[in-house]
Order: structure tokens, then C-alpha cells, then sequence
């Protein structure tokens, strides 16, 4: 029994069983099911049967489902609850125009199926991505692939709140799901294709296909359904969904529709500093970056949102800007830095105290030029580190031992175990507190 494919209410009622006792298993449920048809005599009993006599021995009432439920927690087999979550997308017309399709999420993504004036009524809303949202009167059922689907019918209440809105990216997954609706985050690799066809009832049909490539997975194709796109292209970083595994005519592959949202995401920098042609810059996980870009217009003291970072070794470059924010950053530049021995190699920002008379070192180039390297030691609580700076790069020599400095964009390397300091870093001199 326990590798057959089990009623899906049966499913349901074992999953509910598990919620309200937490001293069995499911092993242990499928044991008694069968042990119970047993007893009973062989074929009076299904297991669905089964389970409602075992429930009856355990006590169990599972009649009482709660009323207001969070869309991603809905349980199929419920009728006259509440839903609450947050609006994805519209989908499909269904059935003569009778219904139609549209998503909620929190912590999943649920389908879900407007009938009769419900359906007028959700239209008309004119919902954006992240809406709050809250259904009275569903029921739940599961659909022909397992997963949970919500139905309104004319009784239903649809409420929409003001509160804050739902974040999609919270909800993202970095590799491929066989099961269930899922929303991706990944890289567009390769052409966006446009597909054309004839549909059953020989109306012109249009789809769109490209290759995601996600962290975890590697690269998967996606076709979307009822859906052109010329905005997309190679190298863009997407969010989309929700979109289902299947098998198709070239594999596996994610298969979306007219529902499925597709956003361009947006990648956001702190702009900390500049040079003449660079900017030194904190990603969101605020990892120093040295930041080329196209634009003209000054960026120093912002924060900017852009699509499709292209990002090598500590160097980033991006094209368009979304948006430019100008915000107090010193909070933020104040989470960046780490302690000395916590630097890797790379860009690094720290806060330090100078250790020693700076040192300047003379010797010619191979092409006869005069060169210097300047270094110096400074230190925190956790060890201490050598800055060193070339003649044509920022000068330290002037720190005084026991100055308080911040080093910004200093690029550590951990074979010769020092900082050194570029064009495009930054030296501050931090007043005591």
C-alpha cells in the first residue's frame, strides 16, 4: 500500500490527521488502514472507508476546519472558509466565458476559479501584483495534478485591504519543482522565441519559449502560453511564474499561460563613492563592487535599481537605470564593514586603527621610471593587516599612528596578506567618539 497512489482525499484527510496528532506517522496510518480493512473483510472496504473507521476509533473529528485560512495553508475538501493572501495575476476565460482563472499567493501560489458574477466582480477589481486580498465563502478542491484549487461562486465575498503588499521574491525558488505551481528566479540564456499555432477550433494561437538558467538547476526551458513578449531578451534576470513541471516534446520543461507573470528584477546598489569613470558600491547583500555604467548623470550618494547587472570578479556594469533614489547611506555603509580577520579576497570595507609611522619604499620600474610603495600597519580587535598604496594610486603616508580610519573598496589578497589601496578606493579618517 505504501507505494500505491492514494485517493487525493484520502490524502487530504491523512495530512489533516497529522496536523491534530502529532504521535503518529504516515507509515503508521497506512498500516492501520490497511490493518483495518482487514478486520472488516475483503472488499467492504475502501481505504477512504477505512480511514473514517480508524477515525472513529481515535477520536478524531476533522468536520471543524478552520474558517479563515492563509491561501498557501488551504487544504482540498473545504467549503464556506475564508481565504486570505495576495493577488498574483489574472489567467484564462474558462468554459464559455463562464469563469475565470486567477492566482493568490503567500507562502505558495494557489490557482484559483471565479464562477458566475465573481467572476465580473474579480475583473473588474483591476488587482495589482501584491494586493492583499481576502475571499469569503470558497471551498477548495484538488485538481487533477494534486495541487489546491480555490472556487468562488456568486456568494462570494471579495475583499480587497490596504494594508502592505505581498513581496513575490519571498516566495521565489532557485531550481526546478516537478510538482505544483512555483514562481522562478533565474537568467534568460539565450533568444526569446516566438511561437505561433492553430488552436482546436482553428483560431491563431502564440506562445513564447526561452531557456531559464537558475542557481541550483542549471537551464530549463519555459514555455508561456497565450502570451508575446517583446521586451525579453538574452540575459535578462526574470521573476516568473506561476509556472508547472511537465514533461514535454523536447523534455522537461516549466509550462505557464496567460496568468503567468514575468518581472524584469530589479538589482539594487548603494553608490558609496567615485573615481573618475567608476563608482565604489555596495550590492544588497552589501558586498563592495567597483561599478561601471554607460550613464553620464552623477551617481555618488545614491541608491539605484537596475536590470541585468553584468557582474565580473569585483567589477559590475550596468546599462539602464530604473531608479535613483538619494537616501542617507551611512547605516548602510556602517552594516558593510567587517573586522580584519574576516576579509577574503576581494573588495573589502573596514574600520581600523593605524599601527605604525607609514613607510614609503622607492624603486625603479622596468622601463627606468621611479615608482614608491607606501604601507602601513593597522589593526582592530580581532588581528592587524598591512595597507600598501603605489605611488600612482591614493597616498597613505599621511595617517598618524593612532588615527581611526575606514578603508573602503580595499582590495585584500590573502597569498600576500595585505590591502591595497586603488584609484577607486576610499581612505576616511573617522573622529573619535
Amino acid at each position: 500500500m505504501a507505494g500505491e497512489k492514494l485517493d487525493p482525499k484520502v490524502e487530504d484527510i491523512i495530512g489533516r490527521i497529522l496536523e491534530a496528532r502529532e504521535d503518529t506517522d504516515r507509515q503508521t496510518i497506512l498500516a492501520k488502514i490497511k490493518e483495518k480493512k482487514e478486520q472488516i473483510g475483503s472488499g467492504y472496504l475502501t481505504d477512504l472507508g477505512a480511514l473514517y473507521l480508524l477515525m472513529s476509533d481515535w477520536d478524531i473529528k476533522l468536520e471543524h476546519a478552520p474558517t479563515t485560512l492563509k491561501v498557501g495553508e488551504a487544504k482540498g475538501g473545504l467549503n464556506g472558509v475564508t481565504i486570505e493572501g495576495y493577488f498574483l495575476s489574472m489567467g484564462m476565460e474558462l468554459a464559455g466565458n463562464r469563469g475565470v482563472e486567477f492566482y493568490m499567493f503567500d507562502s505558495n501560489v494557489r490557482r484559483c476559479i471565479a464562477w458566475g458574477r465573481s467572476s465580473e466582480r474579480i475583473k473588474a477589481l483591476g488587482l495589482a501584483t501584491g494586493k492583499p486580498l481576502s475571499i469569503a465563502g470558497c471551498s477548495t478542491k484538488l485538481s487533477r495534478d494534486g495541487s489546491v484549487e480555490v472556487h468562488l461562486n456568486d456568494r462570494s465575498a471579495i475583499t480587497v485591504s490596504d494594508a502592505k503588499g505581498g513581496d513575490i521574491t519571498s516566495i521565489c525558488v532557485d531550481d526546478y519543482r516537478p510538482n505544483g505551481l512555483h514562481m522562478y528566479r533565474g537568467r534568460i540564456s539565450g533568444p526569446v522565441k516566438e511561437l505561433h499555432y492553430k488552436k482546436r477550433d482553428q483560431s491563431e494561437g502564440s506562445a513564447i519559449s526561452f531557456n531559464l538558467s537558475m542557481k541550483t538547476n542549471g537551464t530549463i526551458r519555459v514555455v508561456i502560453w497565450g502570451r508575446t513578449d517583446g521586451s525579453l531578451s538574452d540575459g535578462a534576470d526574470v521573476v516568473v511564474g506561476p509556472l508547472m513541471g511537465r514533461q514535454g516534446k523536447y523534455g522537461i520543461e516549466l509550462a505557464g499561460n496567460e496568468g503567468t507573470v514575468i518581472l524584469k528584477r530589479l538589482h539594487k546598489y548603494y553608490i558609496i563613492g567615485e573615481s573618475e569613470d567608476r563608482f565604489l558600491a555596495l550590492d544588497e547583500a552589501l558586498k563592495p563592487y567597483i561599478l561601471t555604467t554607460t550613464m553620464k548623470r552623477p551617481l555618488g550618494g545614491n541608491t539605484i535599481e537596475t536590470t541585468g547587472p553584468i557582474v565580473r570578479s569585483h567589477f559590475v556594469h550596468i546599462g539602464d537605470i530604473a531608479k535613483i533614489t538619494s537616501e542617507d547611506l551611512a547605516a548602510v555603509l556602517e552594516r558593510s564593514l567587517i573586522k580584519v580577520k574576516e576579509a577574503r579576497q576581494g573588495l573589502v570595507n573596514i574600520e581600523a586603527v593605524v599601527l605604525s609611522i607609514p613607510k614609503v619604499n622607492l624603486h625603479k620600474l622596468p622601463d627606468g621610471r621611479a615608482s614608491s610603495m607606501t604601507e602601513v600597519l593597522v589593526g582592530d580587535d580581532t588581528g592587524d593587516i598591512k595597507l600598501v598604496s603605489s605611488s600612482n594610486q591614493h597616498e597613505v603616508s599621511s595617517l598618524k599612528l593612532g588615527e581611526r580610519i575606514r578603508v573602503l573598496g580595499g582590495d585584500y589578497n590573502d597569498v600576500n596578506g595585505t590591502i591595497e589601496i586603488r584609484a577607486y578606493s576610499k581612505v576616511e579618517r573617522v573622529a573619535r567618539a
